[in-house]
């Protein structure tokens, strides 16, 4: 190959951001390599590590208690361990997105050709026309680090015979080429169990397309999403192999935006959505764009580590309008339970308390076959619809679940003016129901948590009157410019968080979190007092089969999104 263009220069330390060159390629190509290259990927020696200024930004910013019994020494070893210059490169073609490569190399190739194409890489119908090559720097650790970019390309030998290269459009975002092999399972299930957050080799993974969705289907999981960082390369990949295969699976097709800001998890993502204009202060502007494809954007585990770890894991964009966010990933699994998935939790139900309307997931974040068993998975209700289409309905309505594999839902009863909770099976490996045992159920409102043991073959009633003292239902309007009610018909609904632990409420102890209830717990009394009922075993029939359970509705009302 004949080499185009090269062009060298040198980071700064702590320099965060982006270089775009662009070239125009004057002939068509049958080959293209775009390659990057950098040094100083590590320091060279403990005594370059700047220890007392890292401690002291992960002091301030991060659980650092395993740091206290650390020699200088041993910090010095530690940080030239974890931290590490951070450079990727992703290319557009007369601006259509062509690939990212997100792997911690410092020389990596994008090469385009009819023998081979690389993983992260989408072939184009023609190589011709403007390229742009962006350099994305994330992390830098020393001064004057060098890099370089190359672009090679290979003509035709014999132009006059080429011919111009045909694709199949191919669709990235339902799933319509492989719904479930129906013949796989008896019956279908009430909810479908989600894995919303996955890694191929198309990024950073040591899981090829294939070795996910044999992993994924070994497990018995409904659906997974593809979320490679930066690129949406896999995307046909995996819908060859589901649909030759006929796998009893489905996909969600995504991607999780990987910023210096913070990470943005799409799913049905069915276009690539340019974000090299990221504004940390102006995030909504980005999520709008996403959601204009008609995608799911959310925030991925908002409180990872980041710098100077892992540049960009945590959020630090400063979202001012919660609305053009569909959901908050509060469990992430490989992450620290108390350190990273506790304040996620905390920081959606604090938002929920406020007013905003936002559904919940968690992923495993695959980056390898790690074990599914035991850890949370995302939850849906099974409407007949592909797994594309139950989670866009659930997330919109904000009615999904995160679970262990043991699910509380609700029935809300207006007439009654009470709500009816039950204990489900999700049956998901791990995480076994006991029915000989009794659950603790905590309902969270914005002025109080209320606490009841459930079982699984005694449904729980509790009256919406028992609540009432638990809602600050004023406290709901702060962060939706909303006007004080005129009355107290007017005043909107009150969101109740429900949970259901092992045993006490601990975050060990954490078994689901349930959709938001919404209930009108400061309107008028509608009904005579003899309808109002304390907190009690209901007396109902038998629990009712997995697979006709009534689900929890919710009350129409203009919640703010």
């Amino acid at each position: 190959m004949k080499q185009l263009y090269q062009v060298k220069g040198l980071l700064s330390r702590e320099f965060i951001g982006q270089i775009t060159y662009t070239f125009c390629l004057t002939e068509t190509l049958e080959e293209l390599d775009i390659c990057l290259s950098f040094d100083k990927q590590h320091y060279d020696s403990p005594a370059q590590v700047p220890v007392e200024e890292l401690v002291e930004y992960c002091r301030q910013r991060y659980d650092t208690s395993a740091y206290e019994n650390l020699s200088r020494d041993q910090l010095a070893a530690l940080f030239m361990r974890e931290t590490k210059t951070e450079i990727h490169i992703c290319a557009s073609l007369n601006d259509v997105f062509i690939g990212c490569i997100h792997k911690q190399l410092t020389s990596r190739h994008m090469h385009f050709g009819p023998e081979e194409l690389s993983e992260g890489c989408i072939m184009p119908d023609r190589l011709e026309g403007v390229l742009k090559v962006t350099v994305l720097a994330f992390q830098v650790l020393m001064d004057d680090t060098p890099y370089t970019v190359t672009v090679s390309g290979r003509t035709p030998e014999h132009p006059e015979n080429a011919k111009e290269r045909e694709t199949a459009p191919v669709e990235t975002g339902g799933c319509k080429a492989h719904e479930k092999n129906a013949a796989s399972k008896q019956a279908e299930p009430a909810f479908l169990r989600l894995e919303l957050h996955n890694h191929t080799t198309e990024s950073d993974a040591s899981l090829s397309c294939q070795d996910l969705l044999d992993h994924m289907v070994a497990d018995g999981v409904d659906a997974f999403a593809l979320t490679d960082h930066n690129t949406i390369s896999g995307h046909p990949k995996m819908e060859e192999l589901i649909r030759t295969a006929a796998a009893p699976v489905q996909c969600i097709y995504g991607m999780e935006y990987t910023t210096y800001y913070g990470h943005i998890l799409c799913l049905n993502l069915t276009e690539y959505v340019p974000w090299d204009s990221i504004d940390p202060l102006r995030p909504e502007v980005i999520f709008k764009k996403i959601r204009s494809t008609g995608a799911l954007a959310g925030i991925a585990h908002p409180y990872s580590f980041g710098y100077p770890f892992a540049t960009g894991c945590r959020f630090e964009m400063e979202m001012h309008d919660y609305s053009e966010v569909d959901f908050i990933e509060i469990f992430n699994n490989p992450e620290p339970l108390r350190e990273v998935n506790v304040p996620a939790l905390a920081l959606w139900e604090k938002l929920v308390l406020e007013g905003w309307h936002l559904a919940v997931t968690c992923g495993m974040d695959l980056h390898g076959k790690w074990e599914l068993s035991g850890n949370y998975a995302t939850f849906v209700e099974n409407r007949g619809a592909s797994a594309s289409e139950a989670l866009a309905a659930a997330v919109r309505k904000c009615r999904t679940w995160v679970s262990k594999g043991i699910l509380l839902t609700a029935e809300n009863l207006p007439e009654e003016r009470r709500t009816l909770f039950r204990i489900l099976n999700g049956g998901k490996p791990g995480c076994a129901l006991d029915r000989d045992k009794t659950y603790l159920m905590t309902l969270r409102l914005s002025g109080g948590t209320m606490e009841e043991r459930i079982s699984p073959d005694s449904p729980l009633s509790i009256s919406w009157e028992r609540l009432k003292d638990l809602a600050a239902v004023e406290s709901v309007q702060s962060k939706n410019g909303l006007t004080a009610p005129v009355s107290e018909a007017e005043r909107p609904l009150c969101p109740v968080i429900p949970k259901l632990y092992e045993e006490a409420s601990e975050p060990e102890s954490l078994l689901c979190v349930s959709p938001v209830l919404y209930l009108p717990l400061t309107a008028r009394q509608t009904t005579s007092p003899a309808a109002v009922t304390a907190s009690q075993p209901a007396t109902v029939a038998p629990q009712p089969s997995f697979s006709t359970i009534t689900p929890m509705e919710k009350v129409d009302t203009a919640v703010p999104r």
